[in-house]
């Protein structure tokens, strides 16, 4: 068997029976699941979050997710503009 090979990637939208469309940093679209470890444990996994993919040797465009990537990386990635200092707008005047 194959060793399957580790990306890093972008959840797009939750997909139903817990499957996942992700983008990889290459800009392909991966239908995913999450994996066992994961699973078991019971890790939420929201679109927009940073992942870290296990894509199939046989077939490229499925995937597992494996594992979480930190804040920081996702918010690079994204390149959204938004910081998390604009949650407590309202918050100056006190």
């Amino acid at each position: 068997m194959s060793a399957s090979l580790d990306v890093h990637g972008i959840v797009l939208d939750s997909l139903p029976n817990a499957r996942y469309l992700c983008r990889t940093a290459d800009g392909r679209e991966i239908t995913c699941h999450v994996g066992g470890d994961m699973r078991m444990k019971v890790v939420r996994v929201l679109p927009g979050e940073g992942v870290v993919l296990e894509l199939s040797p046989l077939d490229p465009s499925k995937g597992r997710i494996v594992g979480k990537t930190d804040s920081s990386q996702t918010a690079a990635s994204r390149n959204t503009g938004n910081s998390a200092g604009t949650l407590n707008s309202g918050s100056e005047g006190r």
